[in-house]
């Protein structure tokens, strides 16, 4: 038997075992990181396992109890860190259907007015200067501007431009964002708006990819994906003297950190990023290999997310370096947003397609939790490189 000592070996045993942790009630999904005790990280890999109540042993059936240690066929085992989950959407989304039967999801100005309690903090006056900027306050185009994709029949989506990417076949410049952005091949894109310029086409997009493509065979599940959700949009010609490929307020982007398995040197990465919602914010990586899960009617798992990153926001701590209160790493809008390195290198790091405001740690009140993709399996998708000139 070995102690985990990097990526590649928590998800080998994590793969081993998900079929039993699935069976646990109240099991709402896992990730890979570092243990936890009394609220500080520790030096030990182990498998972040999320329930949605965490309870004393005792009061558990024994199948619905979280080993403290798994272990995998291949003499693998590392710790588990258990860690209450909760979700304030699905009880508070009942409350605002009895309180307007007219409301609208996609509302999110009213949405974030009803839960004004539950909203991360302000922005400072420095970041909704920016957000101006990036939203057409401006005769540049920057990266972390924003952008909305029109597919051919018409439906409209908004988000943020990551960077500018060149197709190393065919040289042709464009934009890098979520494949929900900028839709499927022959969507068009405008900026800053739906009602803005048209600036080009999308070429590429992919939302999927299989579990043992992703992995290169480490992991194989049967109908097991993961999100990849990225998109590259190429730029009309006449609009190459309006682009700035430098991330607003951040510069000159560095070339994409990679992504080591067997490590564990991307947990705990400080990380930055620009987006047209938040504008600035800062953070970091929290744990890597986030699956999330949820029991249809008929008791059926259906998978939901599966992602690279996970990450928190910048939060602030106590007098013992605890942390007490985070702020919101992204918001809607802030989707297909660039992450860097927060340092003077800016290397880039993930593309943001997601994340949610909720009670995940229940000890640190709600915090934001985004979602993101590794950049270096994006780049190679799509067959592009980062252009900077």
């Amino acid at each position: 038997m070995s102690k985990a000592k990097t990526l590649k070996d928590l998800l080998i045993i994590r793969d081993d075992n998900i079929q039993n942790l699935l069976k646990v009630k109240g099991f709402v999904g896992s990730a890979l990181g570092f243990k936890y005790k009394n609220g500080l990280q520790t030096d030990k890999p182990a498998i972040l396992v999320f329930v949605g109540d965490k309870i004393y042993n005792e009061w558990l059936e024994p199948d619905d109890q979280i080993p403290v240690e798994l272990k995998s066929s291949t003499g693998l085992f590392c710790p588990t860190d258990v860690i209450e989950a909760g979700n304030i959407w699905i009880p508070r989304l009942k409350d605002v259907s009895e309180y307007n039967s007219n409301y609208e999801r996609s509302n999110y100005f009213w949405f974030d007015e009803f839960f004004e309690e539950y909203m991360p903090r302000p922005l400072t006056e420095e970041n909704l200067e920016t957000i101006k900027i990036l939203r057409g306050w401006s005769s540049k185009i920057y990266a972390g501007s924003r952008i909305a994709g029109i597919d051919i029949e018409g439906d409209e989506s908004v988000g943020t431009i990551s960077c500018f990417v060149k197709h190393k076949n065919t040289q042709k410049i464009g934009v890098l964002t979520n494949a929900h952005v900028a839709g499927e091949e022959g969507a068009a894109i405008r900026f800053p708006s739906y009602n803005g310029k048209y600036i080009g086409v999308t070429v590429e997009s992919y939302m999927l990819e299989h579990d043992e493509k992703r992995f290169n065979r480490i992991i194989d599940k049967d109908e097991h994906y993961y999100k990849i959700d990225c998109s590259f949009s190429e730029i009309d010609n006449h609009f190459f003297n309006k682009i700035d490929p430098t991330l607003y307020k951040l510069g000159k982007i560095g070339k994409p950190l990679p992504l080591d398995l067997n490590s564990m040197d991307i947990i705990g990465q400080k990380v930055a990023s620009v987006g047209s919602r938040r504008g600035v914010q800062k953070g970091k990586i929290f744990a890597f290999g986030y699956e999330t899960y949820r029991k249809k009617l008929d008791m059926a798992i259906t998978k939901m997310n599966f992602t690279d990153y996970l990450i928190i926001g910048e939060e602030d701590v106590d007098s013992k370096g605890r942390p007490i209160m985070p702020t919101a790493f992204s918001g809607p809008g802030d989707s297909g947003k660039l992450i860097v390195t927060d340092d003077d290198k800016r290397n880039a790091v993930a593309l943001l397609w997601g994340g949610v405001y909720d009670r995940n740690r229940k000890t640190r009140m709600f915090e934001d939790w985004s979602y993101g993709i590794d950049i270096n399996y994006v780049l190679d998708k799509l067959d592009v490189e980062i252009y900077t000139n």
